[in-house]
């Protein structure tokens, strides 16, 4: 004999309209999210493009306010980066808030992972005081050419963590400020003039009034030679094994430097050997002993 047991269950015939009307209201609020979404998408999309316009025209018109614009390039330089660098992160804030994103949360969150960030990126904060310190204290500016030990170049740019310099090879170098702002640097254009310094041998017998006439006839005829500053130092400096050593002091203005400098050891050379002088090299000698 077999049981059935059947099971009823009262369904009310208002469900079908309550669910067609809970699935209708669903799709009206996924249509609405959908449109706020979007809305609020092309509305950062908008702000972004406009609010980077805005940026561009700010720092124009900063730097051309008559005080930085008759500001050192060097402070302008670290304006600009610091000015665009503050600009942007209102800018990201902004587009933050059309997004909807809580802001008190969001700045809670930014000071936790700058704090761990911060942690994590000392080098950077030191960088920046760095370049605080370059701007402050001026070891060197844009346009100079400096040898910090390693590199050796003229400063392009000092942003608010790196200084790029670019070598006489045209090559680019870009150094931490921590780094270079710690370094010893010398810096060949920091003053308006420079003293050229010339040292060569000539053979022990030859005649050194000749050789001081002659020396003295390539400074007379170079405008560029500034006898105003100091007058010209000729003097025998030292001495080896069949040669004399001369030195040959002169000074000049920064801009003439190298140029001078090529030119007088061509002319230095040329008049000595026109004049019979023989420019003389260290001599060795050996002997050797048959045992």
């Amino acid at each position: 004999m077999v049981s059935y047991v059947v099971i009823t269950t009262n369904i009310p015939e208002e469900f079908p309209i309550m669910l067609d009307e809970a699935l209708s209201r669903l799709g009206e609020l996924a249509s609405e999210y959908a449109v706020s979404i979007v809305t609020r998408l092309v509305g950062a999309i908008i702000v972004y493009i406009i609010g980077r316009q805005i940026i561009k025209i700010l720092r124009k018109w900063l730097m051309h306010l008559d005080r930085l614009k008759n500001s050192h390039p060097t402070a302008q330089s670290f304006i600009s980066s610091l000015l665009s660098f503050l600009l942007n992160f209102v800018l990201i804030l902004t587009i933050a808030s059309i997004l909807g994103l809580p802001m008190t949360s969001l700045l809670t969150l930014l000071g936790s992972a700058g704090l761990t960030v911060g942690l994590a990126l000392q080098g950077g904060f030191s960088n920046f005081a760095g370049g605080v310190i370059i701007l402050m204290f001026k070891p060197f500016s844009i346009g100079d050419f400096i040898d910090d030990g390693t590199n050796q170049g003229t400063v392009k740019e000092i942003s608010i963590f790196y200084t790029t310099l670019i070598t006489p090879d045209n090559r680019r170098i870009v150094i931490p400020n921590s780094t270079i702002s710690n370094a010893t640097i010398i810096n060949a254009t920091a003053e308006a003039t420079r003293r050229i310094d010339i040292n060569f041998n000539v053979a022990q017998d030859s005649d050194l009034d000749v050789v001081f006439s002659l020396l003295k006839g390539c400074i007379s005829e170079d405008e560029r030679i500034l006898t105003d500053i100091s007058e010209p130092f000729v003097a025998v400096v030292g001495y080896g094994a069949g040669y004399l050593t001369i030195e040959y002091r002169v000074w000049c203005k920064r801009e003439h430097f190298l140029s001078l400098k090529f030119d007088l050891l061509r002319k230095i050379s040329e008049t000595l050997a026109a004049n019979g002088i023989v420019i003389a090299r260290p001599v060795l000698d050996v002997t050797v002993k048959n045992n």
